[in-house]
């Protein structure tokens, strides 16, 4: 990168205000488009950490720690984007299907729909059995198949699939 794109900290959200940064970033797989071109927490993350992009929300300049703060939880979410980006997979949020991430194969981000729902989980945290029942169901209905990500204690990253059947 020649320059450092700016990105704006606007009432949680992460804008792109220049058009040919916003270009830059949606043709290498991040962002996203509606009236304004905008950066997930985890993209913003990543691209802070790798020296793309820097923060400011008013007129002070966020780094990566006073960003990420004291949240655990955000901390392992983003362990697992990282993780997933540095693999070669387009990683998009799956809020809207009750997961973490969408994840689509590597480089088909705007060709095909996501292949697998990601489910950010600490290793030693407990899923109820209605919830793993649900999220399966979920992802079935949408026809992705749901990628569990367990966080170690010691940040190591596991990956589990899993696949409904009907019978």
């Amino acid at each position: 990168m020649e320059r450092l794109i700016e990105v704006l900290l606007k009432k949680g959200i992460f804008l792109v205000s220049r058009g040919e940064d916003a270009q830059f970033l949606e043709s290498k797989g991040y962002g996203q488009r509606s009236s304004l071109f905008t950066l997930s927490f985890q993209e913003a993350l990543y691209l802070l950490e790798k020296k793309w992009i820097f923060v400011v929300k008013g007129k002070k300049e966020l780094d990566f720690q006073t960003l990420l703060g004291k949240q655990k939880a955000s901390f392992f979410s983003y362990l697992v984007y990282k993780d997933l980006r540095q693999r070669g997979y387009s990683v998009q949020s799956g809020l809207k299907f009750g997961a973490d991430f969408r994840l689509y194969d590597k480089g088909h981000r705007d060709e095909e729909h996501a292949l697998w729902l990601v489910l950010v989980l600490r290793e030693d945290e407990q899923l109820k059995m209605k919830d793993f029942v649900a999220k399966n169901r979920i992802a079935t209905t949408v026809r992705k198949r749901l990628l569990f990500a367990l966080v170690s204690e010691d940040h190591s990253l596991s990956y589990f699939e899993c696949n409904w059947r009907r019978m």
